[in-house]
């Protein structure tokens, strides 16, 4: 919180920028969750065959490059550099997709098993929140084995791209 209030106390110092990488598998809501924080609003259509997505976005505080890197060997492959730079990992999981929650896992660790992942910190966004009987976030802990992840610090929010809840947190 420091960092961010000196940012907003200084207006001559000058804007953090951060390069974001989102990834999780298909359908999980990532891309109404990137045009929820770009728009500010839920897309009514979205292009599902897109499989990467580079956005700029700005913030009051800091701005960034979020890049939706997808469940792709293919994409995760052509983003070598931006892995590089990245200080964040947004993992995008969908709280009523139960049968798939040993694929998340599993995408997820294997994210942050490369090497270029060392010391990026993670963020685990819990989508589709605002529809009923979703897997509970302790579940989705436990499913995700987050509390083995000991290398990197980790957080996780319950997200809803069609309300905005938990978008701006």
């Amino acid at each position: 919180m420091g960092a961010v209030s000196s940012q907003i106390c200084n207006p001559f110092a000058a804007k953090k920028r951060y390069v974001v990488l989102m990834s999780g598998l298909s359908g999980a809501g990532k891309t109404s969750i990137q045009c929820r924080m770009k728009f500010g609003q839920f897309p009514e259509k979205i292009c599902s065959y897109v499989s990467c997505i580079m956005e700029e976005i700005e913030f009051d505080a800091f701005g960034m490059t979020l890049i939706d890197i997808g469940a792709s060997e293919k994409w995760r492959a052509q983003h070598v550099k931006q892995r590089h730079d990245a200080k964040i990992l947004i993992y995008v999981v969908d709280c009523t997709d139960a049968d798939r929650m040993e694929e998340s896992r599993s995408e997820l660790h294997q994210h942050l098993s490369e090497e270029t992942m060392k010391g990026v910190k993670l963020l685990v966004l819990v989508s589709k929140r605002e529809i009923p009987n979703g897997i509970s976030d302790e579940m989705i802990i436990d499913r995700l084995k987050l509390r083995s992840i000991e290398d990197r610090e980790w957080h996780m929010i319950s997200t809803s791209a069609k309300t905005g809840m938990g978008i701006s947190d």
